[in-house]
C-alpha cells in the first residue's frame, strides 16, 4: 500500500511538473528602449526613443500583439538658396510614431523564448504630418529571470513605410523588460 501510494504521489508530481513545463502566460507586456535608423528624412538618420507592447497569447506558440513605439532624432539637412546657387547647412529634429497590431509566433525553450511576428498599422512622421502605412517584420530573444518576469534581449524589426513619395525602409533595433501575467 505505501508503494501505490509512494508511486501515486510521484505520477502526480511528474504531472505537475509536465503541465508547469507547458504552461505559457495569457499576457505580455513589454516596455524597453527604441532605435530606429530611418530613410524617411532627406538622409538616411538614427532615432532614440521609447517601445511598448501588450500580447494576449491564444496558446502557446500564438500571440496577437499591439505594439507601440516612439522615437526622436535631428537630421543635418543642406538647404540651397537660389539664385547663386549659395547654400546652407542646417538641423530639423523630427519623430516617428508607430502603432502595430499583428500574430506573434513563439518557440518556448526553457527560460529562452524565440519570437518571430508580422504587424501592421499607421504611423506619423513629423515635421511632415502624414499617416502612412507601416509593416512591421521582425522577431526577438526573450530571457526568463523570474517566472514573471523576462528581458527582452533584443527585437529587431524590418519596418518598410509606404509614404506619398513611395516606400522607405527602417530598421527598428528594442531592448528591454518583458512582464508575464496568467498561465495557461
Amino acid at each position: 500500500m505505501k508503494t501505490l501510494l509512494l508511486l501515486a504521489a510521484l505520477g502526480l508530481l511528474a504531472a505537475s511538473s509536465a503541465a508547469a513545463q507547458d504552461s505559457y502566460p495569457k499576457i505580455e507586456v513589454f516596455a524597453g528602449y527604441s532605435f530606429l535608423n530611418t530613410g524617411l528624412t532627406f538622409n538616411r538618420a538614427n532615432a532614440h526613443g521609447w517601445g511598448f507592447s501588450l500580447t494576449a497569447n491564444v496558446d502557446k506558440h500564438v500571440g496577437l500583439t499591439l505594439d507601440l513605439a516612439g522615437q526622436y532624432g535631428t537630421e543635418h539637412i543642406i538647404y540651397y538658396i537660389l539664385p547663386g546657387g549659395r547654400s546652407t547647412a542646417g538641423r530639423q529634429g523630427f519623430r516617428n510614431h508607430q502603432l502595430l497590431l499583428g500574430p506573434t509566433f513563439y518557440k518556448r525553450r526553457g527560460s529562452v523564448t524565440f519570437s518571430a511576428h508580422q504587424l501592421f498599422g499607421p504611423s506619423q512622421f513629423h515635421p511632415r504630418p502624414a499617416t502612412n502605412f507601416t509593416i512591421g517584420t521582425g522577431g526577438g530573444v526573450d530571457l526568463t529571470v523570474r517566472n514573471n518576469v523576462a528581458v527582452r534581449a533584443f527585437q529587431v524589426d524590418y519596418l518598410p513605410t509606404h509614404t506619398s513619395a513611395g516606400w522607405a525602409h527602417d530598421v527598428r533595433i528594442q531592448a528591454g523588460v518583458v512582464f508575464r501575467f496568467g498561465k495557461r
